[in-house]
């Protein structure tokens, strides 16, 4: 077997792994979400209300069947086997949101968290 020179193994195209880059390309085409975006008028709640409606949240739906629920702007995010799972759990994890930051001082947080909280201020009041 003849010696390959450095210059020679960069010339020569490594078929399996160009291949394997390909099929792993189809395999996550496949698996893409399809997104519906939506507006969330209330937060399922007795407690909390949304005083600024509607918030814009965006569903995915995964092909096995699994949904998620976006609010991109605080970065919240809900799960669920079905779209009203996936948001009833949304609204809850906004709440908790909304609590814990609530209960922390602005000096505590760091600046994505103190935007987050801001934002749940002015979109967020509680009922009792």
């Amino acid at each position: 077997v003849p010696a390959v020179t450095r210059k020679e193994q960069f010339m020569t195209p490594n078929i399996p792994s160009v291949k394997s880059v390909v099929h792993e390309g189809i395999a996550q085409l496949e698996e893409q979400p399809t997104l519906y975006p939506m507006e969330l008028w209330n937060l399922n709640s007795t407690e909390y209300q949304l005083k600024n409606c509607p918030i814009q949240i965006v569903v995915e739906v995964w092909p096995d069947n699994e949904y998620i629920a976006h609010w991109h702007d605080v970065e919240v995010v809900g799960f669920g086997e079905a779209k009203e799972e996936a948001i009833f759990d949304l609204c809850q994890c906004i709440i908790d949101l909304y609590e814990r930051l609530s209960n922390t001082t602005d000096e505590k947080l760091g600046k994505i968290p103190l935007r987050a909280k801001k934002i749940l201020q002015k979109m967020i009041e509680k009922t009792n």
